[in-house]
């Protein structure tokens, strides 16, 4: 019964540390006006994770801890990429620069 607890803990331990999670907080804004940028999209390169400023240009993103590039775009705008990782100052701002329209 003894090694039955300890299997289970153990289980219970390892499940626990795979939700660790940074929870990386910013906005994204026009570069140029300091405005928000409602709708941009945040996604971290190279895998499937990633998420929407929201209308005030703020976003929430929830990553395991670890070093990441994130690629933000919206329309209107050239698209960049940030690197974070768990040293990032919080919140991040991300300034987008205008695209020039031809």
């Amino acid at each position: 019964m003894n090694l039955l607890a300890a299997l289970l803990l153990l289980t219970v331990t390892l499940s626990a540390q795979d939700d660790r999670r940074i929870v990386f907080t910013g906005s994204v804004v026009d570069a140029k006006t300091g405005q928000d940028v409602s709708g941009a999209s945040i996604r971290v390169m190279g895998t499937t994770m990633g998420t929407y400023a929201g209308s005030r240009g703020t976003f929430r993103l929830p990553l395991p801890p670890g070093a990441y590039t994130l690629q933000v775009r919206s329309i209107g705008y050239e698209e960049i990429t940030q690197k974070i990782d768990a040293s990032t100052p919080l919140p991040i701002r991300i300034a987008l620069p205008p695209s020039a329209v031809n």
